[in-house]
């Protein structure tokens, strides 16, 4: 099941290059990927890197911003993937920091 940080990405895509009349393979052209890549995150499917958003924004002529979620709930890592204790430790404390300096 595709990650809804993701999903939601890939939809917001879809609607401004379905809005301005254009197709995956041209969309793929203008931001330097194969179509395979765009169907792929257009469905949540595939991560996007920050350069390759930032090639999709310029070529459907719209902020990256524009393009992400507007709950910006980070993508949460694999729970199946298991950390040495040092470094789920420093998780830890970096989580407990991070919900003690919000306001």
């Amino acid at each position: 099941m595709p990650d809804k940080f993701y999903a939601e990405l890939g939809s917001n895509i879809r609607q401004r290059r379905d809005a301005i009349g254009m197709t995956q393979l041209t969309l793929a052209a203008k931001a330097g990927v194969k179509r395979t890549s765009i169907a792929n995150m257009e469905r949540g499917a595939q991560a996007i890197l920050v350069h390759q958003l930032l090639n999709i924004a310029e070529a459907l002529k719209v902020s990256a911003a524009s393009l992400t979620p507007k709950n910006l709930q980070r993508p949460r890592p694999d729970p199946e993937v298991e950390f040495s204790d040092d470094v789920q430790q420093l998780l830890e404390r970096l989580e407990t920091t991070n919900r003690s300096s919000r306001p």
